[in-house]
């Protein structure tokens, strides 16, 4: 089962979700295996939420059925069980990875090969990367679209400066992740454990209730660790802030999220449930922000 918990910003979308994995221990006698995911600066403040709430309803013991945990702690955990024992790489070490990659490819650079001496562009170059990194854009992604546009449009070509910087940046890109192979980028984490909750022997989903909530966006490999996690959990619930069928600005990333979720539940039989009511407000009927999202 999917399950969409969606409402407008005055709604109380939180305590809905913490609702939902509450009637889910109250209703089974039986211990439950619960993941609930949330960003990193939200996980002390769902743990002790959580931690009231059950201590109100006298279910304190069965606190150790549930891991509130974040992207980065979950996906580190999974590398680990593994057999994932490389350093992270801080920005420090992907600097100095970075200054020796356009030290050995300085000769092979032509439109960047001035700027390349430049202070500075060598941290510019690491956020470049990390930027692609996080929209899910691979260097050899890069280089297949590079070669594809060149060979659509033929008005383009390599030798013209912007594309030529864009191949240098891919090649650089390429010998940076070769000389970072000896560590772990945190960008990459995720996008690896999605690779190995995939695998047929990874239990780490199976048979578990998740819970997903407070998040205004995912990154690209967020979204497929979450797509992956769905067909492997028993039940998924996501909390999203939106309002539904909105052309409104400040709803199209969520929509966006939840449209492409749903698609890969549907695309793989799995139910779908969308909750929109009974979500209590955030606010008194007295409070001044009572119309906050109105």
């Amino acid at each position: 089962m999917v399950r969409f918990i969606v409402g407008k910003a005055d709604l109380n979308i939180s305590a809905a979700v913490r609702g939902e994995m509450i009637a889910l221990l109250e209703n089974n006698q039986n211990a439950r295996k619960i993941v609930f995911i949330v960003p990193d600066q939200f996980e002390y403040e769902t743990e002790k939420a959580v931690y009231r709430i059950l201590e109100v309803k006298g279910l304190l013991k069965r606190f150790y059925e549930i891991n509130i945990t974040t992207f980065s702690r979950l996906c580190g955990e999974i590398l680990e069980a593994d057999g994932e024992h490389r350093p992270f790489a801080d920005d420090i070490v992907k600097n100095i990875i970075m200054h020796k990659t356009l030290s050995q490819n300085k000769s092979s650079l032509s439109a960047l090969n001035k700027v390349a001496s430049y202070r500075g562009f060598c941290g510019k170059m690491v956020k470049t990367v990390s930027a692609l990194k996080t929209s899910g854009i691979t260097a050899r992604d890069l280089e297949l679209s590079l070669n594809a546009i060149t060979k659509i449009d033929k008005s383009l070509s390599a030798e013209q400066p912007i594309i030529k910087k864009l191949y240098e940046t891919d090649l650089l890109y390429t010998n940076y992740e070769s000389l970072l192979s000896s560590y772990v980028d945190k960008l990459d984490i995720t996008a690896m454990a999605a690779k190995i909750i995939a695998k047929n022997d990874c239990d780490v989903f199976c048979g578990a209730d998740v819970f997903v909530d407070c998040f205004n966006d995912f990154t690209a490999s967020q979204l497929q660790f979450l797509k992956t996690a769905m067909l492997k959990a028993e039940n998924i619930t996501f909390g999203f802030t939106s309002l539904r069928y909105s052309d409104r600005d400040v709803f199209k990333t969520p929509n966006g999220h939840i449209s492409r979720l749903k698609r890969e539940a549907e695309e793989n039989d799995l139910s779908i449930e969308f909750v929109t009511e009974g979500i209590e407000s955030r606010f008194s009927e007295n409070s001044p922000l009572c119309g906050v999202s109105k």
